[in-house]
């Protein structure tokens, strides 16, 4: 029994921690051989039931298949199938893998509670950085000992109106049955996405890591059943509409952690940029970078009112819902996207200073390595000191440049300081010098929101368990006993918010906006070689995080006591309001 409990004790080894990469688009049609249109609906039922025993049937052949693959080959032999044929040759199709996928639950082989038998322990659809995913052996009575086992031995299934029936447990010599599917591309078809049956396969598994594992559908109101069929349509239609149509379902689950990385040959990369970045600050698109190649007319704190005759209104409505970002992040990602293109061009746009003046400029867009260097705050400014000194000894502390390496010159940076500004508005450079600064910091224990580290024990997530925990520092010593306050921003995201709470905790007055609403440990994954490949690789949050009160954390974010957004004026005057707010804080507590 020993052996088990190695499950329960990797997940005392968590970090945070979230990585964004740059998004694309798209033109062109995607490849479409006739006959896929009629039966999208089938397609979708028989990759529902295969994922299905991919993740639960507790077989050696099941372990070892090329699930994508078996998709995408049997996508193609389904389509030649006579309709009337087709629900017997999909079941046939699986039960080559899993020979014990039936029909009547009366031919599934019974399972005794001295016999040793096979089934899955996973915290994760693969083995993925902290997640893993385990085929492992051990008698019935043994096993469901421990809560991340099932008491029940198998899932009641359905595929086109037939009850089908799915172990969850195998006798070792039933385990043994079946022949594990390997990619050989038999009907040589397209293997990237440009390929229906590869596009239709890998959407799909997608689909299904979120079905099976995602973690947060109690706190998200998504029927996620309803978006499958969407992306297999996605599949079939115009390649210029690819990316938003697969995007739109994506972001219907308001994990901002989401993101999709597709394959140059569906979505070009978008190298050329308009030479600013914009922010979406007092409900207008303020420039809050710049470079020396758009006209010097154009100021920081100016606002574009308008993009090739279109207003910015209009844009935000055009990738509403098809950014994979939630909230005003959401906001944030559309302008990003707005100056992104795929080649060298003249844009025509409009813009108003504060005064109310409007003026036209055409700029070209440039290539990102050639943009040369932004000039301005940009919404959240970013220090690169560790400390840097204000008036009435307020010290500004750059919590997310500290490592466990500096964190020595950073303590004796601070020797002097009257009070402290806790600079947490940028994602850190170190997980463990964070934890060691605020060990040092604090006065008293501080502990996160919870944290579940979730066992997926059946294919519609009514069994699982979930391992809740929730991290503490403890002080290394009587703490640095004087005011402080800690800064955040709707870009303090993940690891950040996570840090945040552990000041909350400990009775530390937060200043700036509601963050990104997302905290716990990302996915990985990545289909058919992934997008370098051809392929499609994407990210989504593993393990459910929530407020240090219990209450939700996605979609709403760690909460400042005293509110302190942005302002165009801030902006348009380069001056940090937000630190400026902190500072005046701290000198009225000293």
């Amino acid at each position: 029994m020993e052996k088990y409990k190695k499950y329960a004790r990797t997940s005392l080894a968590l970090a945070i921690m979230s990585i964004i990469t740059p998004s694309v688009s798209a033109n062109h049609l995607l490849q479409n051989e006739q006959g896929y249109e009629e039966i999208v609906p089938e397609l979708r039922a028989f990759s529902e039931l295969a994922q299905q025993v991919r993740y639960f049937y507790p077989s050696n052949a099941v372990a070892n298949s090329d699930w994508d693959s078996f998709l995408r080959d049997s996508f193609k032999v389904l389509r030649d199938t006579p309709s009337e044929q087709r629900v017997d040759k999909g079941i046939e199709l699986i039960q080559a893998i899993a020979p014990y996928v039936q029909r009547n639950v009366i031919h599934l082989p019974s399972v005794e509670n001295d016999e040793s038998v096979n089934v899955w322990i996973q915290s994760g659809a693969s083995t993925n950085h902290i997640y893993f995913r385990d085929l492992t052996t051990g008698t019935f009575q043994e096993l469901t000992q421990f809560p991340y086992f099932t008491q029940q031995t198998y899932f009641a299934s359905t595929y086109q109106g037939q009850d089908i029936y799915i172990p969850l447990y195998l006798p070792i010599d039933s385990a043994l049955l079946g022949t594990a599917y390997q990619a050989g591309n038999p009907y040589n078809l397209v293997t990237n996405m440009t390929g229906t049956e590869t596009c239709m396969a890998a959407v799909s598994s997608m689909w299904a890591e979120i079905q099976h594992f995602w973690p947060y559908f109690a706190h998200v109101d998504v029927n996620w059943s309803q978006t499958h069929l969407p992306l297999f349509n996605a599949c079939i239609g115009a390649r210029n509409e690819f990316e938003y149509k697969v995007n739109e379902q994506f972001s219907l689950l308001g994990d901002n952690h989401v993101w999709i990385n597709y394959p140059e040959e569906i979505v070009p990369f978008k190298h050329y940029k308009l030479p600013f970045t914009l922010s979406y600050i007092d409900e207008k698109a303020l420039v809050v970078n710049r470079t020396d190649f758009l006209s010097l007319q154009v100021e920081l704190g100016d606002e574009l009112i308008s993009i090739d005759g279109q207003t910015i209104d209009y844009w935000l409505d055009y990738y509403k819902g098809r950014t994979l970002k939630a909230g005003l992040t959401e906001k944030e990602q559309s302008l990003n996207l707005l100056t992104r293109y795929t080649d060298s061009r003249l844009v025509n746009m409009v813009f108003r200073k504060s005064s109310g003046e409007e003026y036209g400029v055409t700029s070209a867009t440039v290539h990102y390595k050639v943009t040369g260097p932004y000039k301005g705050q940009g919404v959240v400014p970013h220090y690169s000191e560790l400390v840097r000194y204000h008036e009435n000894g307020v010290a500004q502390l750059m919590a997310y440049n500290v490592t466990v390496n500096n964190l020595p010159d950073v303590k004796r940076l601070l020797e002097k300081a009257s009070a402290i500004v806790i600079d947490f508005r940028h994602y850190p450079t170190s997980f463990q010098g964070w934890k060691q600064l605020f060990a040092w910091l604090l006065s008293t224990e501080a502990k996160s929101g919870t944290l579940d580290f979730r066992y997926q024990m059946m294919p519609d997530q009514t069994k699982k368990f979930d391992y809740t925990f929730r991290q503490t520092i403890t002080p290394e010593g009587a703490g640095v006993n004087i005011p402080l306050v800690a800064l955040s921003s709707r870009s303090s995201i993940s690891q950040n918010e996570h840090a945040l709470m552990f000041l909350q905790d400990a009775n530390i007055p937060i200043l700036g906006v509601p963050t990104a609403g997302i905290n716990g440990d990302i996915v990985y994954s990545h289909k058919f070689g992934g997008y370098q490949q051809g392929g499609i690789s994407y990210i989504y949050t593993g393990m459910s995080a929530r407020q240090t009160n219990g209450e939700a954390l996605i979609g709403v974010g760690v909460l400042p006591d005293m509110y302190a957004p942005r302002t165009a004026k801030s902006i348009e005057n380069q001056e940090d309001n937000q630190l400026i707010q902190g500072i005046s804080y701290l000198k009225k507590q000293l």
